[in-house]
């Protein structure tokens, strides 16, 4: 025992001398360079905030750019391990290539990190790795290269000029020219951005889809009847013969391109159309295809009109005790939902009979509504869950959220309250749906955050604490096992018995590992270690896999290990 603690001690001393600890708990993610993009430059007239660069364990990163001679590393040979040719000028400076300069192949996107075989040592970016060599200039400013016996030296990189694997859409927001059609709403067109500038605007083929462009901005010659004022539009469907398809993409379909900062179309698959002296609309076809012309608009009809009824969760209330947030709602197409609850008594819709198309009974109370059913209450038989918008076949109906189907009837109150209840042709009726009265299908964690109780231990960070959640209350909280990680209780609110050598002060200690021997695993999930669970809205342990220890009244550590498990300690804190 008297070893355990000395051993203990000098271990701890340690750590206050120097941190050692915390550098190898944190080694993975403690880089001692500069910030990269400190000596990052984007190439030619490009942007900074293009170059994609993502971080990776330690110093690692990943640095994407085009291959290309734009795209380069720089060094100085008073800086590097390569040593200076001799027909180099004193200036110099040695380049790194991202590319076959000599052949000018090139694959598209590289790694520049990877590429260079970066490196990070007494705090300065190294280049380790050459697989295209560098090039240097002579005295009379010829490029010359070198590719032989370059890769392992070190380089300290001065710059890294970057390419970035895309360049920006010089255009405007393509929105900017996009105009919603008839009485529909800008936010219901969907707008999805793929490389580059190409676009995808979904529309339905409609002759409310069209784009609009004039003769004196297109390569398309005005025709000699056309009125001097009228627009080219661009159709989204063969207005002669009326076939429509559905939905079409708009920028595919009009061959849409970004030129000098300008849309163009160059596309015309169903042709244009035009507007005569006499006010006649006229068609052209032919000997279209692959003339630019400048996009004034595009108007666009969105392929589903918006659900004109309120937010569905304006009729929706949390069952008893339960909260709204806990009810599961997705969106579907249009006006279609997911609302899933338990099918419970409840579970249930609310109507009056004055707003259905449902007759009052003539035994049924005036004020008494009518209540839809989720599940058969005479019988008592549950399936578990209920989507209840597609069980009470909801529709959206004049600004209206209306029920039409009843698969367990309804029920209402007679003069004397009794409940009664009608099965028999109740379907296809509609009634206006005045609630929605929905039990989770999961009850919430009833405790609280279970951070609120997890301390990080020694000065280690609480977000370096790895915590996921699983069903209900269940977490997964990833901890070393060590004798700093542990959990705390007190006698007091715990069904261990207080030793009796214990001190009255004294809390007791669950252990994450073997103390005694010493012997670690690396890590463990201390929720399911210490069985934790939650019961009227504490937080509980009932699992002591290495015991608990604890402090007498002469401060001498005790240890405990039989008889434990199964009584429920209120968990105070947990220390990682």
């Amino acid at each position: 025992m008297n070893w355990f603690i000395i051993i203990s001690l000098f271990f701890i001393w340690n750590i206050q001398e120097c941190h050692c600890c915390v550098k190898w708990r944190r080694s993975a993610d403690y880089c001692e360079c500069s910030d990269v993009t400190d000596i990052i430059l984007p190439s030619f007239d490009s942007d900074r905030n293009d170059i994609l660069i993502s971080e990776r364990v330690g110093c690692v990163r990943n640095i994407t750019c085009q291959d290309s001679y734009l795209t380069y590393g720089t060094t100085t040979f008073s800086t590097s391990e390569i040593v200076r040719p001799a027909d180099s000028h004193k200036d110099s400076k040695a380049y790194l290539n991202s590319a076959n300069l000599q052949t000018g192949v090139l694959t598209g996107s590289v790694d520049v990190y990877s590429l260079f075989g970066v490196t990070c040592e007494n705090r300065k970016w190294y280049a380790t790795k050459y697989p295209f060599g560098i090039h240097y200039y002579t005295n009379d400013s010829k490029q010359k290269f070198l590719y032989e016996g370059l890769d392992g030296k070190r380089s300290e990189i001065e710059s890294i000029v970057c390419l970035p694997i895309e360049p920006p859409c010089r255009c405007s927001d393509v929105t900017d020219i996009i105009l919603p059609s008839f009485d529909s709403d800008r936010n219901d067109i969907l707008i999805s951005e793929k490389v580059g500038c190409v676009r995808n605007i979904t529309c339905q083929d409609s002759y409310l889809t069209y784009g609009t462009t004039t003769f004196s901005t297109s390569e398309i010659v005005r025709p000699a009847d056309s009125h001097k004022d009228s627009k080219a539009y661009l159709n989204s469907a063969n207005l002669q013969t009326g076939v429509l398809t559905g939905s079409v993409d708009v920028y595919s379909l009009f061959g849409v391109t970004c030129e000098n900062k300008k849309w163009y179309a160059t596309k015309y698959p169903f042709g244009i159309h035009y507007y005569t002296n006499d006010s006649k609309q006229k068609f052209l076809y032919e000997g279209l295809d692959g003339k630019r012309s400048e996009i004034e608009s595009i108007v666009c009809l969105p392929i589903e009109p918006p659900c004109r009824c309120s937010d569905v969760t304006d009729i929706i209330l949390p069952s008893f005790d339960s909260d709204r947030n806990d009810i599961l709602i997705s969106e579907r197409v249009g006006c279609v939902r997911n609302i899933t609850c338990q099918d419970s008594y409840l579970t249930y819709g609310t109507t009056t009979f004055s707003t259905s198309e449902i007759v009052r009974p003539a035994d049924s109370h005036k004020d008494s509504k009518a209540y839809l059913n989720s599940a058969n209450l005479q019988t008592g038989v549950l399936t578990g869950s209920v989507d209840v918008y597609s069980l009470f076949g909801v529709t959206c109906e004049n600004k209206k959220w209306y029920a039409t189907k009843y698969p367990f009837g309804i029920h209402y109150y007679t003069n004397d309250s009794k409940q009664k209840f009608l099965y028999e042709g109740l379907d296809g009726k509609r009634s206006e749906i005045e609630s929605i009265v929905c039990l989770p299908i999961e009850p919430p964690c009833r405790c609280s955050d279970v951070t609120d109780i997890i301390l990080p231990s020694f000065d280690s960070d609480r977000n370096d604490i790895l915590i996921s959640e699983r069903v209900g209350c269940v977490r997964n909280i990833t901890c070393q096992d060590s004798y700093l990680t542990y959990g705390t209780t007190t006698f007091s609110t715990s069904e261990i018995v207080r030793p009796a050598d214990s001190h009255k002060d004294s809390k007791a200690y669950l252990n994450s590992a073997n103390l005694q021997t010493g012997v670690l695993t690396g890590s463990v999930d201390v929720y399911s270690l210490f069985g934790v669970t939650c019961e009227n809205k504490k937080w509980y342990a009932t699992k002591y896999p290495f015991g608990i220890h604890y402090y007498t009244n002469d401060s001498k550590q005790k240890f405990l290990y039989e008889g434990l498990d199964g009584k429920r300690s209120e968990i105070e804190s947990i220390v990682w």
